[in-house]
């Protein structure tokens, strides 16, 4: 159990003083209402409604205290949805994360529940690695999968079927792939012989690249010396919707060109093959490039691309860390952090549209157009789909001397439609930096963008919405809530008071439970209330959760107990 040291821990973040902007902002939403801890790497998956999910890490400032996930709920503007509550995924099963490099993983099955993974699971014992999501934390009723040993979650793919595939490397149990299905009702099946892969698979970070196909996937591999050359190069693996190798033999070679291929991305094609695309070491005077290959559902490379790929960039001054996203015609959209103009200018960003048959689109060159040529440096940039065509892009830029967050959209030609500057639109221009944005599409022309800066003084995950018509949208203003709970004294001192607001009439049930779950106390007041109150005294020190509920509404608070 997490005891005195999580209640400090809270203590010290929750008296955090705010830091002052160092100039005018468009600043993004807080996706979350209530902060404990540091919140980084945010992912957003769409909820299918034209909302998202944003999961994110809690990572406590106690190296004691193992990171965790948390998911909030969005609406389509980025704002906060008054009824979901952001927890950590207690307390019906905590998820122990790998702190930073992993990311927060979070699928939407097609049936419309959602699943969150663990990404690391070392402990003496394992420990539950996929929990379904409810409003606050994990889902009750929902069995969670606990494997029955120790493994990496290298990726997660969504199951048509409503479930989920799993792809991991156990520890100690060998450098070959493992595959667990998970069905919708939670159960997973475990295939316990690892898909052999001749070598074994480098980690790349504890990732690898997939995506997937009907019930089973294709998962994108880094692998050392595979014939026989002088570096890590990339294989891909079928997997069915049992969790066994697919193909005869079982890999394919994508690339095994001489020195390193890495920083793997991959899309599919839409007919259950996949395009992926790396940056690349083969070429000691244009150190690293950027190349591409497309594979058939049968493994097959696609006709009119080459074996070891297709070279998209292959200037001197480099190009690398990679971004890919569907065309939604067999092709991708490729965009990478580019070198070229260093000497008289920072790092840019680059881009290209590449085609299904392995040409590049009308007006891209060889070597791509700039995204963004701007003073100062361009770099991380994130690609996805637009759904006609046409695709969103977002990027951290240092263009007035400091890192802020601009994002572009650019239609089926690659050109910024109405309402968008040639060298991008500022999403964030917060004075402090803009780190690790992510992006998803959550309807046709509608995308979310998600990342964390540390304003406040400690990191916490924003969210801003862009449109493809609209440009970057407003921050909208707070929604009003039916329910709200908060704590009178947080941190508290033997028991805790809260205060209650419900506008409905009808019970309001809230409970107090410890971090372990258990129940400590309830109280049912009848509504409608306003600055209504509750105590639940004789609490040991301790950090306990807060849910008032009525009818489908729920609220939820975290209140330190010191001693």
């Amino acid at each position: 159990m997490r005891t005195l040291a999580r209640a400090a821990l809270v203590v010290a973040l929750l008296v955090t003083a705010s830091r002052s902007n160092a100039q005018s902002a468009t600043a993004g939403t807080p996706v979350a209402g209530t902060h404990l801890a540091a919140e980084t790497m945010a992912s957003v998956t769409p909820d299918g409604v034209g909302g998202a999910y944003v999961g994110f890490k809690i990572a406590y400032r106690s190296a004691a205290l193992p990171a965790e996930i948390a998911v909030a709920r969005i609406t389509a503007s980025a704002g906060r949805d008054p009824g979901w509550t952001s927890l950590p995924m207690v307390p019906a099963g905590s998820l122990p994360q790998n702190a930073p490099p992993g990311p927060s993983r979070v699928l939407r099955a097609p049936g419309g529940d959602v699943l969150v993974f663990a990404d690391y699971s070392s402990t003496s014992a394992p420990k539950d690695i996929v929990r379904e999501l409810a409003a606050s934390g994990a889902a009750p009723g929902y069995p969670g999968f606990t494997p029955t040993y120790d493994y990496n979650v290298l990726n997660a793919l969504s199951r048509s079927d409503g479930g989920a595939l799993i792809l991991s490397k156990a520890i100690g149990a060998g450098p070959n792939l493992l595959a667990t299905v998970v069905a919708p009702s939670g159960a997973a099946t475990e295939v316990l012989t690892p898909i052999d892969v001749t070598f074994g698979f480098s980690l790349g970070g504890d990732q690898i690249a997939a995506v997937p196909s009907g019930t089973g996937g294709i998962a994108v591999l880094m692998e050392p010396f595979v014939g026989g050359s002088t570096g890590v190069d990339l294989l891909a693996v079928r997997v069915d919707g049992s969790g066994n190798a697919a193909w005869t033999p079982v890999h394919r070679i994508i690339s095994a060109a001489v020195n390193d291929q890495h920083d793997q991305v991959a899309v599919s094609d839409g007919a259950d093959g996949v395009v992926v695309a790396w940056d690349d070491a083969r070429s000691a005077a244009t150190t690293p490039d950027i190349y591409a290959q497309r594979l058939l559902a049968s493994g097959a490379i696609a006709s009119g691309w080459v074996a070891s790929g297709k070279a998209i960039c292959t200037l001197t001054g480099g190009q690398a860390v990679p971004s890919i996203a569907s065309d939604d015609a067999g092709g991708a959209w490729i965009a990478w952090q580019d070198d070229r103009n260093t000497v008289t200018a920072g790092v840019d960003v680059y881009f290209t549209h590449i085609l299904a048959n392995g040409t590049f689109a009308t007006g891209f060159p060889a070597n791509g157009r700039a995204l963004c040529s701007a003073a100062g440096d361009q770099l991380g940039v994130q690609l996805v789909r637009d759904g006609t065509g046409g695709v969103f892009a977002v990027w951290l830029d240092s263009r007035d001397g400091e890192q802020d967050l601009f994002a572009q959209h650019l239609n089926s030609t690659g050109n910024p439609t109405a309402g968008w500057a040639a060298t991008g639109n500022a999403v964030c221009t917060d004075g402090t930096a803009q780190i690790g944005p992510s992006l998803g599409l959550v309807s046709t022309g509608r995308a979310i963008v998600a990342w964390n800066d540390a304003r406040t003084g400690t990191d916490i995950v924003y969210a801003a919405a862009i449109d493809a018509v609209k440009g970057v949208l407003d921050v909208p203003r707070p929604a009003t809530t039916r329910l709200a709970l908060a704590a009178g004294v947080n941190p508290a001192r033997g028991g805790v008071e809260l205060r209650i607001n419900a506008e409905s009439a009808g019970d309001v049930r809230v409970t107090l439970y410890d971090v372990a779950g258990r129940v400590q106390a309830e109280r049912a007041l009848a509504g409608p209330m306003r600055a209504a109150s509750v105590r639940f005294d004789g609490l040991r020190p301790g950090v306990y959760l807060a849910r008032a509920s009525q009818g489908g509404t729920s609220a939820s608070t975290r209140i330190a107990v010191l001693e």
